[in-house]
């Protein structure tokens, strides 16, 4: 129903996504109105995935992490851009106060215009979204690939009980964090 819905809301991207990330259903998915091209599509990528892990995680790490720091820079260019609108309103403010004529608030306004013209153009830091996408792709893919799914089954089983899992949860938060996952972003 859900699925459905989205479809008839043409929200694809979403659905992909979602199917993409369910991928224990995606053998028997009958998604009512979408092409059976795209269940064919995500199974085929699922399967690449199940036999090649580190190419998923590489891939799919490193897409996220360039993603993100790409967001991250659109909201601080957003943000010192707003910042700097605000500044120059505060500045015309006090000045139009002082002034009584109606020519001081022409000059003000193109005074305005001219400095949000001059604003300084936040530029796209390429070497920045490259470093992302190389530690995404690297560490947070290929080595948390490794130590999640190889050596912390070695150290503390593959039970799911409740004793185990706190032992993994607390062996991450206490010792690859801080020594492993820290440093090499830094």
């Amino acid at each position: 129903a859900i699925m459905t819905a989205l479809l008839k809301k043409k929200k694809k991207t979403l659905l992909l996504y979602f199917l993409l990330m369910s991928g224990q259903i995606l053998g028997s998915l009958s998604v009512g109105g979408a092409p059976a091209t795209y269940c064919a599509a995500l199974n085929q990528i699922n399967a690449l995935f199940l036999k090649r892990p580190y190419l998923a995680a590489f891939t799919v790490c490193g897409i996220k992490a360039s993603a993100a720091d790409f967001i991250a820079q659109q909201a601080d260019a957003r943000k010192a851009r707003n910042e700097a609108i605000q500044r120059i309103n505060e500045i015309e403010g006090t000045k139009i106060k002082g002034r009584h004529r109606r020519e001081s608030d022409s000059n003000a306004a193109t005074n305005k215009e001219l400095a949000l013209l001059l604003l300084p153009r936040q530029t796209f830091e390429f070497r920045r979204n490259l470093a992302f996408l190389f530690y995404g792709s690297a560490y947070q893919g290929c080595c948390q690939e490794y130590i999640f799914n190889h050596i912390f089954p070695a150290l503390f089983g593959k039970s799911r009980k409740l004793s185990t899992v706190m032992m993994k949860v607390s062996f991450d938060m206490l010792v690859i964090s801080p020594f492993i996952c820290l440093p090499i972003a830094y």
